[in-house]
């Protein structure tokens, strides 16, 4: 399958497309656009709100050719945990163990909850972001940077 991206403002209201996976952007959660900051939202991440809801993905992606993914500019933990896990349920057809435990981290990553104890110079978030202040690009260019190093991150904290 191709994989494109697009990059908007926070914010943006969008609306579900064919072949379109709107991912922590949109300003709702329905099945091609999943988001959290709304305020009919949970209060989850949009990477939880995918492995709680994956028919959100499932009942709207059927079996692409190519598959446009919509995001916020400067991806995030968040952004691209839920890029990783659609892909990976698009894949998979179902949610596992590994992508359970990515969801439950970007969660408390996203609220901000991770326990006071952690040393967080080496947690999986300090790591991505160690990533992300070595991109010098163009925002453009830097956006598709993140979603390249980022994917490869949770491919790496997928296999773990």
């Amino acid at each position: 399958m191709e994989v494109s991206y697009k990059f908007v403002n926070y914010g943006e209201d969008l609306n579900p497309e064919e072949n379109t996976i709107v991912l922590d952007v949109g300003m709702k959660t329905v099945p091609g656009v999943i988001d959290h900051h709304h305020p009919q939202a949970e209060a989850e991440c949009t990477a939880s709100l995918l492995v709680k809801y994956p028919y959100l993905v499932l009942d709207h992606i059927k079996n692409p050719l190519s598959l446009q993914v919509i995001t916020h500019r400067l991806p995030d933990f968040d952004a691209i945990s839920s890029i990783f896990l659609t892909l990976k349920l698009i894949e998979k057809r179902a949610i596992d163990y590994s992508m359970e435990k990515i969801a439950l981290y970007a969660r408390m990553v996203d609220s901000a909850s991770l326990p006071k104890e952690i040393d967080l110079s080496s947690t999986p978030y300090s790591i991505l972001r160690a990533l992300f202040s070595a991109i010098k690009k163009e925002e453009e260019e830097s956006n598709f940077e993140r979603v390249r190093e980022g994917l490869k991150f949770m491919n790496f904290l997928y296999s773990k």
